[in-house]
Formats: C-alpha cells, structure tokens, sequence
C-alpha cells in the first residue's frame, strides 16, 4: 500500500513518463459535433433512446453477450451525440440488465460488456 500516494514530493517521483495525446484513443468529447437542437426536442430523442434501449434488452432471451454487446453501443453512439448522458446510459442499460430474466446467470458479465460498449460507442455518435 502507498502511504505517501496524497501526497509526493516531486523529487520522490521515480520515473517520469509521457503519454502522447495525439493518438486516436484520447477523444475530447468538446470536438464531436452535437446537434443544434431545442431542449424540448433533446427531451423527444432522449425518450426515443430510452424506449428503443428498453425494448432490445426487453427482448434478449437466448445469445446475451452480442446482443447487449450491440445494444451497448448504440446506446454509446446516442451519448456520443449529446443526447444522453453517460451515467445516465450507464444506469439504464445496468437496471435493464439486472431486470430482465436471463440476463441474471451472469450479470456481472454482461454489466462489464456493456459499459465497455457505452465507452466504445461514444467514439462514434450517431445523430438521428
């Protein structure tokens, strides 16, 4: 355990490293575009995000993993776009996952898919 981790003075550190942020996996979620759109019409896709999220994880009752592997990104694409929030996805596919029936053999499976998918779909947004 490190005691000293809140607090380190820089001649403690022992080795220095760069990371370069020039590659493709750094995303600064500022540069993808978002829809110029009313907060009254944001509320409409973000019910259809919901509604459509609800109904594919509703659905799965045989062949989990690529299903709510599919679902998770598409769900990721609409965070991506701005019209959803990513705790709110989270939370979402999370509380539809544990709901439904024969997702419960193995949750913590399914839950880890998933959030890896709403991290992965961010990357690529999907606007309606």
């Amino acid at each position: 355990m490190d005691r000293s981790i809140y607090y380190r003075e820089l001649n403690e550190v022992i080795e220095w490293t760069e990371e370069d942020w020039t590659k493709e996996i750094y995303v600064n979620l500022n540069d993808i575009p978002k829809p110029d759109i009313s907060t009254q019409k944001l509320d409409i896709y973000k019910d259809k995000v919901i509604r459509i999220i609800t109904d594919r994880i509703n659905s799965i009752t045989d062949n989990g993993h690529p299903q709510v592997r599919d679902t998770s990104l598409v769900l990721g694409s609409r965070v991506g776009a701005g019209y959803i929030y990513q705790y709110e996805a989270e939370a979402l596919i999370e509380y539809l996952i544990r709901t439904n029936p024969y997702l419960q053999k193995g949750l913590n499976g399914y839950i880890k898919t998933s959030k890896w998918g709403i991290q992965n779909g961010i990357n690529q947004p999907k606007f309606f």
